[in-house]
Formats: C-alpha cells, structure tokens, sequence
C-alpha cells in the first residue's frame, strides 16, 4: 500500500481540485457511465432517506449538483488520511460549507485499471457542527 504517490494520489488530486471548486463536470471523466455510488447520507432533502445507492454517471452528476446546492460553497477542507492499493483509493476528511457547516467524510473509490475512472464509490459522513 501507498501514502503518499502514484496513479491513484494523482487522480485523487486531481478529482478533489475540482470539486472545491464545485466543478462537476469532472465526473463526466473521472466516474464510469456504469458507475455505482452508495452513500449514508440521510438525504430527506433529496427524498431519499439513508442509505442511498445511485446508479449511473448521469444521476451521479445530478446527486453532486444537489448536494453542492444544499450544502452551500466549500469553506474548509483538510484531508486526515489517504491510502491508495492496486485498485483502490481511500481517504478521510474533514469539510465546511456555507449552509451545513462541518462535516466528517471519508470515501473509497474502487478503480478500474488504469485508475482513470471510479467504478464504485463509498461514501460516508456525519455532521460535527452547524
């Protein structure tokens, strides 16, 4: 296993960098089309309580454009941990938004192989504080 570099760390950067900035259109290139999400996430805002399993790069993109609305512009980030195995990418964070405050995250992403696309995602938060 791997901390620090290679293929995964420089997708990793690569897909965070961009979703700081709320750019979604990152996922029309860094997800599968056949791409499968879970999450715990109690999206009631969404109509979906807990948990959630969204199918597809179309209503991936939906779910981030949902969610980044909600939640309101990214105001902290700090990255916990990071590992990255021979298909695999997992990391934890910590996040603050605008209209949610701070949250704890952590995700893997399951890869295909040459680490250009998530073919799974696992996805898990919980709130800290308003």
């Amino acid at each position: 296993m791997s901390t620090t570099t290679g293929p995964g760390r420089a997708f990793f950067d690569n897909h965070i960098q961009h979703l700081q900035t709320r750019d979604i259109s990152i996922i029309q290139t860094d997800a599968a089309d056949d791409i499968i999400v879970y999450n715990n996430f109690d999206l009631n805002y969404l109509g979906n309580p807990a948990p959630n399993i969204i199918r597809g790069r179309v209503d991936f993109a939906k779910f981030f454009q949902t969610l980044f609305d909600w939640q309101g512009d990214l105001t902290g980030y700090e990255l916990h941990s990071f590992t990255e195995t021979e298909d695999s990418i997992l990391f934890s964070a910590t996040t603050s938004f605008a209209n949610t405050g701070e949250w704890a995250a952590g995700n893997v992403f399951v890869m295909n192989d040459n680490f250009t696309q998530i073919k799974q995602q696992f996805m898990y938060a919980h709130k800290l504080s308003e």
